[in-house]
């Protein structure tokens, strides 16, 4: 049963929305970022100013590592041979696998997934959006990313679709992305698909810009702190060099007072002087008490807020008064920070990574359906507790039901082998060997001199005592004669096995 136009078709759609103003047919979509729109008067360049405060730039690449740090895979979407064809054309290009020869002789090593991946990451994170322009090639029947480029947000527009229909125009979240230009600085042009790919973090409602963790960490490393180190390097300077204050007397000409000033100057440098007669020079010294830093108290208190809106918790970088460092990694180990790189991996994979593997498939297995890429978390796998498990084997076991050896191979793995089985197999062994080492000995081998001690077994000659082989053939004639098989049947045969020798 087809659906109809009222369940398929948005109806509350940016087209129809009242607060988009329109220019020349376009929709100038705003960033909903109160802090970029108002204090930044819209560039996100400034965000750049956060990365200068350490603590700030230490948290957001802590993060970024968490993630990047990872080993990654492809998924094939199926076990079809055409998709895994797809998955394995996609890991190589991801590798940089394919050969680009513009690259012979220099030191350019063209795609390095893990930076895309971190730009994907990092750009976003802070600035709300990230926009990475690929450069294509073709090795053979491969195409393959030549490069990838970040590009800064004030050169990208997002329009409402002029034509939905086209393929000829790129797309992100069914908006039109547009360059500015030196030509066109206000609409922009648009551009090609599988040529700029966007990712935001933050999203909210259908506008595509993002909101970036800089909204709050410019107030925090910039604004803030910023002032704060400033009042306490006053501060500082006070505590560690007094104001000097000087009394003229009353009688004292400008041009005196302003020589005592120089004076007095001079003395703050590590000079000296003489005052007159009734002039007067004392220090004002700051007051000194414990709570007197109060600023670096509030650059800690920065600092410990900064932690926790990007990484989720504090004891990456530093660690509480009067708490064991024991304890503390315990509570780092149980906090979020795998949670939170697991959280910027899957938003990664299931958004860009997975249009970038949309790309790459189409343009060289238009057939098949793209892979995923995901970031390897092994410590989140789901795994059994084995000492739970033996428990439950045990009571199965004392009630009658025995587990299988292939259920022992799939649960505790191939290093265990089964006893029982084991000593039959050494017990028909031992029996098997001491069949073809009857009456030959060492100590046999030295009495005789090094030939036979039996000659009735085989023909009389003068070699070295019987090989594996032909204590093989007189083992198998005592198992003959002891079925009572006749007497001249196995001479005979052992005969012929000793010619055959």
């Amino acid at each position: 049963m087809p659906l109809s136009a009222k369940l398929t078709d948005e109806i509350a759609s940016a087209q129809s929305d009242p607060r988009y103003y329109l220019f020349n047919g376009f929709g100038n979509i705003t960033t909903p970022d109160d802090t970029l729109l108002y204090q930044l008067a819209g560039d996100a360049d400034q965000y750049d100013l956060i990365l200068k405060d350490a603590h700030a730039k230490a948290v957001l690449e802590a993060r970024d590592r968490n993630v990047v740090c990872r080993e990654w895979k492809v998924k094939p979407a199926s076990e079809s041979k055409i998709d895994k064809k797809a998955a394995d054309i996609v890991t190589d290009v991801l590798e940089g696998m394919t050969y680009n020869p513009s690259l012979a002789g220099s030191d350019d090593l063209g795609f390095d997934f893990d930076q895309f991946c971190s730009d994907l990451n990092s750009y976003p994170l802070l600035r709300g959006n990230g926009f990475l322009e690929l450069k294509w090639n073709i090795d053979g029947k491969t195409t393959y990313i030549e490069d990838v480029t970040p590009k800064p947000n004030h050169r990208f527009r997002f329009a409402l679709p002029q034509d939905k229909k086209s393929n000829s125009i790129g797309y992100y979240r069914g908006y039109e992305i547009r360059i500015l230009s030196q030509g066109d600085m206000f609409t922009g042009d648009t551009v090609p698909p599988r040529r700029i790919l966007c990712h935001s973090y933050g999203r909210r409602n259908d506008n595509p810009w993002g909101i970036g963790l800089g909204r709050v960490l410019y107030w925090l490393a910039v604004v803030f702190k910023k002032e704060l180190i400033k009042q306490r390097l006053i501060y500082l300077d006070k505590y560690a060099q007094p104001t000097l204050l000087g009394k003229a007397g009353e009688k004292a000409t400008e041009a005196q007072r302003q020589e005592f000033t120089n004076l007095l100057a001079k003395i703050l440098r590590g000079g000296y002087g003489t005052l007159p007669q009734g002039w007067e020079a004392a220090f004002l010294e700051a007051q000194r008490s414990s709570t007197t830093d109060v600023y670096q108290m509030a650059i800690d208190w920065c600092n410990s807020e900064m932690s926790k809106l990007v990484l989720g918790e504090t004891l990456s970088l530093e660690l509480p008064a009067n708490t064991g460092s024991r304890a503390a990694a315990q509570t780092h180990q149980d906090g979020s920070t795998i949670y939170l790189a697991k959280f910027d991996s899957d938003r990664i994979s299931t958004g860009p990574l997975r249009q970038l593997s949309r790309w790459i498939t189409f343009l060289n297995e238009p057939d098949a359906k793209p892979p995923m890429i995901w970031r390897n978390f092994p410590e989140l796998e789901e795994s059994e507790d084995l000492n739970a498990r033996v428990n439950r084997d045990n009571t199965l076991n004392t009630i009658g039901y025995k587990i299988k050896p292939d259920a022992v191979k799939e649960v505790y793995g191939d290093i265990y082998e089964d006893a029982a089985s084991t000593a039959a197999e050494q017990e028909k062994q031992r029996a098997d060997s001491g069949a073809f080492d009857v009456g030959f000995d060492e100590g046999r081998r030295k009495k005789f001199g090094g030939r036979r001690d039996d000659s009735s077994l085989l023909p009389s000659s003068p070699e070295l005592l019987p090989s594996y082989e032909e204590r093989k053939a007189i083992a198998f004639k005592k198992r003959l004669e002891k079925a009572g098989i006749n007497h001249g049947f196995v001479r005979n045969i052992t005969r012929s096995y000793a010619k055959a020798r």
